[in-house]
């Protein structure tokens, strides 16, 4: 099972070129040892390429896949390499960085999306920045679910189903210019009494009781997958920012409840 990154990075990185004229594209890398960031930089390589874009080393960083990584991107292009007037688009290869990035241009008074920023992932958060991130949205659940599918399938001692590429999806919010922000528009903060974090424990609750309801269910999963104790990790498990956990949760409870497995 593998997501088809070259897709979503190639159309993030063509929207910012061809939809809003960027030429002056920086992009901040994942570690190098790592598969998909190599991948994701390739395609930056590839798409600069095509548009007859010449690669500028000068515009690329190295992160980690960390918030702080994209601040310290700033710090290295505007700061240590004077890059600053000329940028005019940041391309993470995900959103933590991105985020980052954004935060480090709103430190030197850069509003976003004078200069376009882009991530890859489509986490929670990227929903209450302001601007909201464009980004790739990778099927975080579908991801999940095959996971467990597969898991279960090699549990009976069936042969695993082939290797399947798992589609991506760009994302356009406000953050690579194509929907201006609109800074008198009530968003509730990610940490305020209605937003983000409170949805989400509401919807641990909730979970929480529905399983709870069920769990005198019949079950061929292993024990400790059916528990009380399981159910209630299960429930802050939803009320985080994972997809992918929460997709095998589902899967799982999915499977508890009609006795499959």
């Amino acid at each position: 099972m593998v997501v088809d990154n070259d897709l979503g990075m190639e159309r993030a990185i063509s929207h910012l070129i061809a939809r809003h004229g960027h030429r002056r594209i920086a992009f901040v890398r994942g570690p190098l040892a790592n598969v998909e960031a190599e991948r994701r930089f390739a395609v930056y390589e590839r798409v600069l390429a095509a548009h007859g874009i010449a690669y500028d080393p000068r515009l690329v960083t190295v992160g980690d896949f960390e918030e702080a990584s994209g601040r310290d991107a700033i710090q290295t292009l505007f700061d240590e390499r004077g890059l600053g007037g000329s940028i005019e688009a940041i391309v993470a290869s995900n959103d933590l960085m991105a985020i980052g990035v954004m935060h480090g241009l709103e430190k030197r008074g850069v509003t976003v999306p004078d200069v376009a920023v882009t991530g890859f992932d489509d986490v929670e958060e990227c929903r209450y920045m302001r601007p909201q991130l464009t980004t790739v949205r990778q099927p975080l659940r579908e991801q999940g679910r095959e996971a467990v599918r597969m898991l279960l399938s090699m549990l009976r001692g069936e042969r695993p189903p082939p290797t399947s590429v798992l589609p991506t999806e760009l994302v356009i919010r406000s953050s690579c210019g194509c929907a201006r922000w609109d800074a008198s528009r009530t968003i509730p903060p990610p940490n305020s009494a209605y937003g983000f974090e409170a949805s989400c424990s509401r919807a641990g609750r909730r979970s929480c009781r529905k399983w709870r309801a069920q769990r005198g269910a019949r079950s061929s999963l292993p024990a400790p997958i059916g528990s009380r104790a399981f159910c209630r990790r299960s429930a802050r498990t939803f009320a985080g920012t994972n997809p992918l956990l929460r997709g095998c949760v589902t899967s799982i409870s999915s499977r508890r409840r009609t006795g499959r497995g």
